[in-house]
């Protein structure tokens, strides 16, 4: 036992307790038996994960931001001497729970790798190029930590490289407008996808999938998933896979394609059919999303595959389960019928507990829902929850990642609010208890909806109202020495300057100088941890594209979702 990770993190961390590997209990448990404090568990991870616990729970350790243990002494507690169970053995609501990462892995791998493991999160879902840049040492680091790295994502252009394929214009999509250039030389945009019917490149996706795993064999979770977007092919064989009276459905913003999911999930059939002949032990995971959201007709989930159901336009100012709420009625519907599809293989929910990528590090407080949610999912078959982040906005939304994790152990939400204030504000608690109030009924009052888009929030939310925050906000962040309290004066600064641009874009006084100023605030303000700093460039650079051409920026001239949503039925 001195050799495992639970053990070296026990003297790290000082608990004085004795580790027992107990195979029948369902989880971890801590205990008192005969004066000495012992950490019961059915594997190793799970006594990693009650050590843990431990620290957190009665050794005054507090473990919310990565790479930044803090100890604080004077919430250390005596333990009684009589037999006790201090931390009962439960199962678990999700048999998975992670995160989902876009980036390239770098310095801060480790320190994410830790978190997870000290939060008892055991999933990591990274795009293919992504996963090219995991060392061998980071490897040996998450495996420790028991945490699964699926390597996957948006990957038709991975695993089939326009450039590698040139040659071959058949695996490519053909679109109807596309038909007047026969050789497909440097095909427009739309044509997105694959010709996914074609046996030919059926088969080479096989082979390069193979390939693959013979290279990186440490990870059985692989993923195949269409680019990003719309645009699939229209050719003759293809197209007999279409309902062409079928289209999209309004929720998940696909109302104007076809449903895609008979042909996505023909696809998937083929070479999960393939794969497992010959390597039984690999996971072919696949997206649910925009128009293939939801399984076809007759397609079974079955051992060896699984989905990740992705809630991308869902409203956060209601429950998924509300079935007055629009927008979320189809993404309800989808998760029932993938439920009726599962047939020995794992269904997920993705989610965006940081708002999508144009939600730009805007608040999106979903605590207590997530709980409800979470509980809900799994009485619904689903297996697990995973969701995009960055640990540079973690102030903006580690409290979403904090309490995913806890909700999917079957933690009380209570109890997990009251630890978060009181490591995290001291006594200042209250204060921040109150100020997340606050800000909750700032989103409820922005609509009966709310999608975490930019324009959804920064169009609705009134300058008055975030001046009046800010008077609560400074005062916290004065006091704090921590994140996330320590960063709130800052954020509201940059929700208010938000609003402001947005008001001079309406009125046509926007200026490049404004627009100049305002990435100038977001780049000299890295020491707060909530600004992505390459997407923010990258989305608030186009403002400035925008405005340097006398246009109103294009993330300013979408429709007000939300009430599109209500004009529209989903049963299509």
């Amino acid at each position: 036992m001195e050799n495992t990770l639970a053990y070296r993190e026990k003297i790290k961390y000082n608990i004085p307790a004795a580790l027992v590997l107990e195979k029948t209990l369902p989880s971890f448990e801590v205990r008192i038996k005969d004066g000495e404090l012992i950490i019961a568990a059915p594997d190793e991870i799970e006594l990693l994960y009650g050590v843990y616990s431990c620290a957190e729970n009665f050794y005054g350790w507090d473990f919310f931001e990565p790479g930044r243990d803090v100890f604080h002494p004077h919430l250390c507690k005596n333990l009684p001497e009589k037999d006790h169970i201090l931390i009962p053995a439960v199962k678990k609501k999700l048999l998975h729970c992670g995160f989902i990462q876009e980036y390239a892995f770098n310095e801060s791998t480790f320190a994410v790798f830790d978190w997870m493991a000290k939060n008892k999160l055991n999933y990591l879902m990274v795009w293919m190029s992504c996963y090219d840049t995991l060392t061998e040492d980071m490897k040996r680091f998450a495996k420790e930590r028991g945490i699964i790295i699926e390597s996957g994502h948006h990957n038709f252009d991975y695993l089939i490289p326009r450039e590698k394929y040139k040659n071959h214009p058949e695996f490519f999509a053909v679109r109807q407008q596309d038909r007047i250039n026969e050789n497909l030389v440097g095909m427009p945009e739309e044509s997105r996808q694959l010709c996914t019917t074609n046996p030919a490149l059926r088969e080479e996706l096989f082979k390069n999938i193979l390939q693959w795993h013979k290279e990186h064999p440490e990870t059985d979770y692989i993923g195949l998933n269409p680019n990003d977007g719309f645009g699939w092919c229209e050719c003759e064989n293809c197209s007999r896979l279409y309902d062409k009276n079928r289209k999209g459905a309004t929720y998940c913003r696909s109302e104007k394609y076809y449903c895609a999911n008979t042909i996505f999930h023909d696809l998937i059939s083929y070479v999960s059919k393939a794969l497992h002949k010959v390597k039984p032990e690999i996971v072919l995971n696949f997206f649910a999303y925009i128009n293939y959201s939801r399984p076809a007709a007759n397609f079974k989930l079955l051992p060896g595959t699984s989905v990740h159901l992705a809630l991308y336009w869902r409203c956060i100012n209601h429950l998924i389960t509300d079935q007055s709420c629009a927008i979320n009625t189809g993404y309800l519907r989808d998760i029932l019928e993938w439920e009726k599809a599962k047939a020995g293989g794992l269904f997920n929910i993705y989610e965006y507990y940081q708002g999508i990528n144009f939600y730009l590090g805007l608040p999106m407080l979903h605590f207590e829902e997530m709980f409800q949610e979470i509980d809900f999912y799994s009485r619904h078959k689903v297996d697990g929850v995973f969701t995009q982040f960055s640990n540079e906005n973690w102030s903006a939304y580690g409290i979403n990642y904090f309490l995913m994790a806890r909700a999917s152990r079957g933690e009380d939400y209570h109890e997990s609010m009251r630890a978060f204030y009181e490591k995290r504000f001291g006594k200042m608690a209250e204060k921040a208890e109150i100020f997340y109030g606050k800000l909750k009924k700032l989103l409820k009052k922005l609509g009966d909806c709310h999608i975490p888009h930019s324009i959804s929030f920064i169009s609705r939310v009134k300058k008055e109202e975030l001046i009046q925050l800010q008077k609560e906000a400074e005062l916290l962040s004065r006091s704090c020495e921590l994140l996330p309290g320590k960063s709130f004066s800052c954020w509201m600064e940059y929700m208010i300057c938000f609003r402001e641009l947005y008001e001079k874009s309406m009125d046509k006084t926007l200026t490049e100088k404004d627009v100049k100023d305002f990435l100038l605030r977001i780049q000299t303000n890295k020491e707060y941890s909530l600004f992505v700093q390459d997407k923010f460039a990258r989305f608030f650079g186009t403002w400035l594209e925008d405005v340097s051409r006398k246009k109103v920026w294009r993330y300013f001239t979408e429709h007000d979702w939300e009430k599109e949503y209500e004009r529209h039925s989903f049963i299509n």
